[in-house]
């Protein structure tokens, strides 16, 4: 993921944050783990903005994967929701994962939503 990938993701959930925030006055936060670029200047640039728009980022100290709750879910995912599967190719293990998901959030009473980094324009999606 490329820095403009991760504002773009960043963008949209501030968006999502603004209308939380107007509408129960509560923040959002994000947890972020030190990867690189959640620090780079193009990042950093942009956090007042998101701030305003009640999305703040909070990073993990240096290495501390016992802090970071993805890492745990990862872990079951891939014991508990794929373990001794084979899949054809890297769509089917997509799908698989993306149902895997969406079934422990619906279990938790969670909301999942999925986030398109590269999105097909009408004309793109006829010719594949």
């Amino acid at each position: 993921m490329t820095s403009e990938e991760y504002i773009k993701l960043l963008n949209w959930q501030a968006k999502k944050a603004d209308k939380r925030l107007k509408k129960t006055g509560k923040i959002t936060v994000i947890v972020e783990y030190r990867a690189s670029i959640h620090n780079s200047k193009i990042v950093r640039s942009q956090k007042q903005k998101w701030e305003e728009q009640g999305l703040y980022l909070f990073q993990l100290p240096a290495y501390s994967p016992d802090l970071n709750e993805i890492e745990n879910e990862w872990q079951r995912l891939k014991e508990d929701e794929i373990a001794g599967q084979t899949f054809e190719c890297e769509y089917d293990l997509v799908v698989s994962l993306i149902e895997a998901v969406e079934r422990r959030g619906e279990a938790r009473g969670m909301e999942v939503n999925r986030f398109h980094f590269k999105q097909q324009n009408k004309s793109q999606k006829k010719a594949n």
